[in-house]
């Protein structure tokens, strides 16, 4: 992932000065206000995200986030026992992490730090859990995949919950919005989904936030908790029995088991090896 001149390297830390330039000024003044309406419906994959990291982790286990922002998931951590490493391309977001691990009393077992994940400062299968949300559709895919399977134990776990491409309307809103979003972030697509194949010979995936999307307008309503869960019922049913609903998910929540090892082991970087061990909840 080193580079010079126009190589890989180049391009990821010209991506990651674009981002880090967005974000300092976003947490700072807070820009993304008005799409906070929109995670009123995600309490459910919140949930299942953080009983995925509670499962994989426990006192002693060695953790890292990657997009950590101001740090409430890896002091949740911390909180538990878990030695956490929290990194992020603001040090804006970074500060605020690491007052909050002060405040909380938490700063011998959570460490924030400026870095860029797609070129990780850890040496191969240094954590048993990695883990981030809302982070791995601003990186290259791919070379950021690569970087998680390196730092990845044998047997450790990562979990990612991420945005996803092919929704029609959410891909129009995304259109008509374009200074909510940074200009390197890009929803992960199917394929981004198969490729961690290259990567984990375990991948478990499960899908969030079709029909009830529908729920949003009325979050502030006496009907919205009801209408949730029925909603939430449906979109379960549709992604079970309905696989072609998937793709129009909002959200997906990866879980990766088994990192492949660089080298002859692993197949052409971007190439899936197989389908996807899929889970509809």
């Amino acid at each position: 992932m080193t580079g010079a001149g126009g190589g890989p390297g180049s391009s990821s830390r010209s991506r990651s000065a674009r981002e880090a330039s967005y974000w300092d000024v976003a947490y700072d003044a807070d820009l993304r206000r008005r799409e906070l309406k929109y995670y009123a419906i995600q309490g459910k994959r919140r949930a299942h995200y953080l009983a995925a990291l509670t499962e994989a982790s426990g006192p002693g286990a060695r953790a890292l986030e990657l997009g950590c922002a101001k740090g409430h998931d890896a002091l949740t951590l911390a909180a538990a026992g878990v030695d956490v490493v929290g990194l992020d391309v603001s040090a804006v977001a970074v500060e605020e992490a690491r007052a909050a691990a002060s405040e909380r009393g938490l700063a011998e077992r959570a460490r924030f730090e400026v870095a860029d994940a797609q070129e990780l400062p850890f040496g191969d299968g240094t954590f048993d859990l990695v883990f981030a949300s809302g982070t791995i559709h601003h990186l290259d895919v791919r070379a950021t995949y690569a970087e998680i399977a390196r730092v990845q134990a044998p047997g450790g776990t990562c979990v990612l919950t991420e945005p996803l491409a092919g929704n029609p309307l959410i891909d129009l809103y995304r259109r008509l919005t374009p200074s909510a979003r940074t200009e390197d972030e890009r929803p992960l697509t199917h394929d981004d989904l198969l490729a961690a194949r290259t990567f984990w010979r375990e991948v478990r995936v499960a899908w969030f936030h079709l029909a009830s999307i529908a729920a949003v307008p009325l979050r502030r309503t006496p009907v919205f908790d009801p209408l949730l869960g029925a909603l939430e019922h449906l979109d379960g049913a549709l992604f079970r029995s309905v696989p072609p609903s998937r793709r129009w998910a909002w959200y997906a929540t990866l879980v990766l088991r088994g990192p492949r090892p660089a080298g002859a082991e692993r197949r052409e970087l971007g190439q899936p090896s197989r389908g996807l061990d899929q889970r509809a909840d």
